[in-house]
């Protein structure tokens, strides 16, 4: 399309599109970040998770911890009594 003055113009509909091709382009970015940072979780047992405390550590009072049952660095099922190497006191 092109204006009065014969200079190239944008139409709302192109504008909408190139609009939603950078929100899809931006979703795809963030589902692949989310993605590659749970890839990078450690493995209970090369971060020697044991589902019961060590002394008053635990996982419940660790920063990484993510309540109910779920840790920030270590993969799979955290039970809020257990414990690992890579526990983390809260602040």
């Amino acid at each position: 399309m092109t204006s009065h003055d014969g200079s190239a113009s944008v139409s709302r509909r192109g504008a909408m599109r190139a609009a939603m091709s950078l929100l899809a382009l931006a979703g795809t970015f963030w589902v692949a970040t989310k993605t590659a940072l749970a890839q990078n979780l450690i493995a209970q047992q090369a971060a020697q998770y044991r589902d019961h405390p060590n002394g008053e550590h635990k996982c419940a009072g660790c920063s990484h911890f993510k309540p109910p049952q779920s840790c920030a660095v270590v993969e799979g099922t955290i039970s809020p009594t257990g414990w690992c190497l890579m526990f983390s006191p809260k602040e």
